[in-house]
């Protein structure tokens, strides 16, 4: 992911199933991403993810993520994929909370979870 430069402006990016570990981080450069997938990449921490502000939709599966607390700056996210990780009790709540805010901000605001 060296030279991500000239991609500044790309909206879609689909890296699946490349081991990229620490390398990953180098897409919190692509700042004009929409939708991302980052699957099965053996991935532990979602580090320099909090800048890509207008992502909607990411798939992070088959990862070894414990939190997903790298994704707090995506405020435009409406489909996120963290399945088969390693996630803690607790780890995805604030963002599972702000999540429900999103999709369901009516509801969730009056409180009639239903």
């Amino acid at each position: 992911m060296e030279g991500v430069e000239p991609l500044k402006s790309l909206r879609s990016l689909r890296i699946d199933g490349n081991m990229l570990g620490p390398s990953a981080k180098l897409v919190g450069r692509l700042t004009a991403l929409v939708q991302l997938d980052l699957s099965r990449n053996g991935l532990e921490r979602l580090d320099g993810m909090q800048t890509l502000v207008c992502l909607e939709e990411c798939n992070v599966s088959g990862n070894r993520l414990r939190s997903l607390d790298g994704l707090s700056g995506c405020r435009k996210m409406t489909e996120l994929d963290a399945s088969d990780n390693c996630l803690t009790a607790g780890s995805e709540s604030m963002f599972a909370q702000r999540y429900i805010q999103w999709d369901y901000s009516s509801d969730f605001m009056s409180g009639t979870n239903g």
